[in-house]
């Protein structure tokens, strides 16, 4: 279903007595096997009779840590780790995700093109590989069965950010490292347009603002936030009253909904102003340099690479041949020297240079900045030229040239 967020479990071929196993699939097929025969989807009722039923038959075994663990080991943790986020952003958006010791839990949202099936078995097929390899062991890692769940709105959604941020610690495992996600996402809208509750940091519930930095956060769009967080589970639960508030500006009647609802209802909203500036700023500079420590001097590292600005020249010297110059070209990085040179004379959606003309160095090993070519036709042809300086700094020129 495109546009479609899961919460998903699954685990390792261990972590389950094979009784609980059953019970618990025995149970699931006879619901699902009713909506089946009915010829109908499950209904808001069964979707949570079979997240009640994940949870009580089989989150309290694989927190109680049953089987081998494997992932207790940091090598092991940080295979699936990465496998999860390897594709983020690109194939999937993973808002959420965890790694216990013997199975993983992740909200994610599979981007169009991409099925949730498919971005299951990469990352089960590649991590039991990776895993086995070195554990030095044949067989099955991970257990068939994974667990999906459909998130249906925004309540449901917060409840699985929670529940997954929240999982380490819930089960003991303090300063357990294998957990991330901002799951920042905008859900659905209230009836009166307003946003509730777009995501989440850490288990704060965020709100975002308007797009334009002429639109300020108004007192309607505080309370709206507030009355959205009195609905989650950690508020419910466990009184945790506090929001962040993005925006590029806040009125002053959101600023006094907020004072009214800290001193009144003791909820805290941390109000975040935006603001653009170039990252090569000296306001810039001079925030990062505020964030120093005696530990940590961010100052010193603060080096802001730029790229070269490529100029090229080209001649025509001959039928179908060309000289081809970049010597103008201006190295924007202090100190720095060029160091390669790259051509593409066949140039299309990507760079590939053409063979034999990267690296190129003359008579005394300095790097080539001309370059000659023949071209096998006539014709308007689209070329790019590469440089790279030794800090870091590369540049990309394109352009046409009607080969005659």
């Amino acid at each position: 279903m495109e546009g479609a967020i899961y919460g998903v479990t699954f685990r390792l071929g261990d972590s389950l007595p094979r009784k609980v196993l059953e019970a618990w699939l025995f149970e699931r097929e006879d619901i699902i096997k009713t909506a089946k025969q009915m010829g109908r989807p499950l209904s808001e009722d069964e979707e949570k009779r079979l997240r009640h039923l994940h949870s009580e038959k089989v989150e309290q075994y694989l927190d109680a840590g049953h089987g081998a663990c494997w992932m207790k080991q940091d090598r092991i943790a940080g295979i699936v780790a990465g496998a999860l986020g390897y594709f983020d952003g690109e194939r999937y958006d993973l808002l959420a995700w965890c790694v216990m010791p013997n199975h993983v839990h992740v909200v994610v949202k599979p981007r169009p093109g991409h099925e949730l099936p498919d971005i299951l078995h990469s990352w089960k097929s590649f991590t039991a590989k990776e895993a086995n390899k070195i554990l030095k062991r044949t067989g099955e890692f991970w257990q068939g069965e994974s667990y999906d769940h459909l998130i249906r709105d925004e309540a449901d959604f917060g409840h699985c950010i929670e529940y997954v941020l929240g999982n380490p610690e819930n089960a003991g495992l303090k300063g357990w490292k294998w957990v991330g996600g901002m799951g920042i996402l905008p859900m659905n809208r209230g009836r009166d347009g307003h946003a509730t509750i777009h995501g989440y940091k850490g288990a704060i519930p965020v709100w975002v603002g308007e797009p334009k930095q002429s639109k300020g956060v108004t007192a309607a769009d505080v309370q709206a936030f507030a009355n959205a967080m009195r609905k989650t589970l950690r508020y419910r639960q466990d009184n945790l009253r506090d929001g962040i508030m993005l925006a590029w500006a806040f009125r002053p009647d959101a600023m006094e909904a907020a004072e009214r609802l800290r001193r009144l209802e003791h909820t805290d909203l941390n109000f975040i102003r935006l603001d653009m500036i170039r990252i090569d700023s000296p306001r810039f500079r001079e925030h990062v340099t505020a964030l120093s420590t005696h530990n940590a001097d961010y100052e010193n590292f603060l080096t802001f690479v730029q790229p070269p600005k490529v100029e090229v020249g080209h001649k025509r010297i001959g039928a179908r041949t060309y000289k081809f110059d970049v010597s103008e070209t201006v190295v924007m990085n202090a100190g720095a020297r060029i160091i390669n040179v790259q051509w593409d004379f066949d140039y299309g959606k990507r760079f590939s240079s053409t063979p034999g003309f990267s690296f190129v160095r003359g008579s005394k090993k300095e790097v080539a900045l001309g370059a000659q070519y023949e071209f096998p036709t006539g014709g308007k042809k689209r070329i790019a030229c590469k440089v790279q300086d030794d800090m870091g700094g590369e540049g990309l020129w394109s352009g046409e040239v009607e080969v005659t």
